[in-house]
């Protein structure tokens, strides 16, 4: 499939960018997806974004398909791609529940399990920046940039370069 736009929008959920071809694993009354599509197997040819997006996704799955699912972002970003990659910080969740941050113990809490709204809605892991570093130049990314959390939250937030191996 020949993408229209230069952008993947993963696990687009409610959330739709609209220079992005926003994807996501199921259709349903919160997510309306231009393409339904799964992570570990992103339906698009090799090499056609210039960038992908895959914020608050990754916690979702099991530790174990960290590695295909960035194998499989890497695979579709042209050589000189680059991914945004968002995720909980589970070291500053967990600060943030014991000391009760802001009165928000809920929130802190289901920062670290996920909100469980539906079934998938659960976190099946947790991320620190060595876990995410180790694991994106293990999946081929480099020259990482790391940024505040555009939503003032507990998350990592990093744009990875694809880089040559």
């Amino acid at each position: 499939m020949i993408p229209e736009k230069e952008y993947l929008n993963i696990g687009c959920g409610n959330c739709r960018i609209t220079t992005a071809i926003n994807m996501d694993v199921v259709e349903n009354e919160i997510s309306v997806p231009d393409i339904v599509g799964d992570i570990l197997d992103i339906p698009f040819e090799g090499k056609v974004f210039k960038g992908v997006i895959c914020s608050h996704i990754l916690e979702h799955l099991d530790k174990n398909n960290h590695w295909k699912a960035l194998s499989e972002m890497r695979r579709v970003l042209k050589d000189d791609g680059s991914a945004y990659i968002e995720v909980p910080d589970l070291e500053q969740f967990m600060r943030n529940y014991l000391e009760n941050y802001l009165g928000s113990k809920d929130y802190w809490y289901n920062g670290v399990y996920g909100r469980t709204l539906y079934p998938s809605d659960r976190h099946l892991c947790g991320f620190n920046r060595q876990y995410l570093t180790d694991l994106l130049f293990n999946c081929g990314f480099g020259n990482l940039k790391w940024h505040d959390s555009p939503r003032n939250i507990a998350s990592l937030c990093v744009v990875a370069h694809k880089r040559e191996v």
